[in-house]
């Protein structure tokens, strides 16, 4: 699933189930605008931004989160609020 958020969208990023977080990979990458027109331009721009691989486990099993950086919305920061 991949749900873009526009520059005027709420940028927070909720875990889809409570989890005991078991690894964290950052992954160096561009920052390219990640809109439509820019996707049929440039291709496969989810590969090559920068990227925030979360690796948990929930009661109902594994979950991995990707979050992607991309043109202005280049840092993102992980807290704990359980």
């Amino acid at each position: 699933m991949i749900i873009y958020l526009a520059p005027g969208d709420y940028h927070r990023f909720h875990a889809p189930a409570r989890l005991n977080i078991l690894k964290i990979k950052n992954i160096d990458g561009d920052l390219n605008a990640v809109n439509e027109d820019s996707l049929i331009k440039y291709g496969k721009i989810y590969e090559k931004n920068v990227r925030k691989v979360v690796f948990g486990r929930s009661m109902e099993g594994l979950v991995t989160m990707v979050m992607v950086g991309a043109l202005n919305v280049s840092k993102i920061h992980l807290t704990d609020k359980s």
